[in-house]
């Protein structure tokens, strides 16, 4: 039952365009390699057309083990 409602929601949002063809984070089938992928075919076709570029890459992986829990606090 739980793949079922998964497979309806999942097809709605895409049906919807809820989720962009460029969110590659928590979509099947894309991850942080098909992002990397996508960002530089993206800059190098810039800088083939002769156009400036500018990249600031953001890693939040490590972001949440900074973030005290609920459970940290109770100490």
């Amino acid at each position: 039952m739980e793949g079922f409602i998964l497979s309806a929601l999942t097809g709605h949002v895409k049906d919807n365009q809820r989720i962009r063809p460029s969110q590659h984070g928590s979509v099947k089938g894309r991850c942080c390699l098909t992002n990397l992928i996508s960002i530089h075919d993206q800059a190098t076709h810039l800088v083939d057309e002769g156009k400036a570029v500018d990249v600031v890459h953001l890693d939040f992986r490590k972001a949440s083990d900074t973030v005290p829990t609920a459970s940290s606090w109770r100490n």
